[in-house]
């Protein structure tokens, strides 16, 4: 579980795989750029969905029994039981535990992989899922006074470096939450 960049055609160099295909498996987030081989076909192994890559840089992240994967560039093909899909660039598969197929979108991929340049990117994102990602990087709780509060929608740039009193007072700016630090819990309210 984690953060994880990898430059395959780095990792073959090293011997890292063996036998017929370059296989890893992952929970976190992941970005990876793949160089093109035929004859070892590189697969990423994600809960219940393997990801082929097929010459490409992508990210993958996986919290919560949901798989999200976005295309950089390049192309891979996603296999969850007998349902198949490929990504083409700008796409996003979005995969939940103990569902069938795929729900796909379009989206600006760059955005997507951000993380690993230590930027935090949201747009147009709900408060709940920004402060699911931070609890994640800075090890906190969160804790809402209003559950309505989760709701609340934000667009939000900033280094992820920065301490999470930073991050938080950023998201205040708004006005429309207020945030109190106490140990490692965040209590969200107005």
């Amino acid at each position: 579980d984690g953060l994880a960049v990898l430059h395959v055609a780095d990792a073959v160099g090293l011997g890292v795989f063996q036998g017929d295909q370059r296989k890893v498996e992952m929970e976190g987030d992941g970005y990876f750029e793949v160089k093109k081989n035929e004859q070892m076909p590189f697969i990423v192994q994600v809960n219940d969905i393997s990801v082929r890559v097929l010459g490409t840089a992508f990210n993958v992240s996986s919290y919560y029994r949901q798989t999200v994967t976005t295309l950089i560039s390049g192309k891979v093909c996603l296999m969850k039981g007998e349902q198949r899909v490929v990504l083409q660039p700008g796409e996003q598969a979005i995969a939940v535990a103990e569902t069938p197929g795929f729900d796909i979108r379009k989206v600006n991929a760059r955005n997507y992989a951000l993380w690993k340049n230590g930027i935090f990117w949201f747009e147009n994102e709900d408060l709940n899922t920004i402060l699911e990602n931070l609890a994640r990087w800075y090890d906190v709780e969160i804790f809402y006074a209003d559950p309505e509060l989760k709701k609340l929608r934000f667009s939000v740039e900033m280094k992820r470096y920065e301490s999470i009193e930073t991050v938080l007072r950023k998201i205040e700016y708004t006005r429309k939450v207020r945030f109190m630090l106490r140990d490692r819990t965040v209590c969200v309210g107005k």
